[in-house]
C-alpha cells in the first residue's frame, strides 16, 4: 500500500507540474545521451 501511495503522489506532481518544467526535466536526458556520441565521432582512433 506505501508504494501505490507514492505512485499517486508521482502522479500528482506530473499532472499539477507545467509543460515547461516537464521538458527541462526531459531534456537534459537527451544532451547527456548525446554528448558521448559527439564525442567519440570526431576520434574514431581513440574509441576504437
Amino acid at each position: 500500500m506505501l508504494t501505490v501511495g507514492r505512485i499517486r503522489r508521482s502522479r500528482r506532481i506530473r499532472q499539477s507540474a507545467p509543460d515547461a518544467t516537464l521538458a527541462r526535466l526531459i531534456m537534459p536526458t537527451a544532451v547527456a545521451e548525446r554528448r558521448p556520441d559527439k564525442a567519440f565521432t570526431p576520434h574514431p582512433a581513440i574509441s576504437a
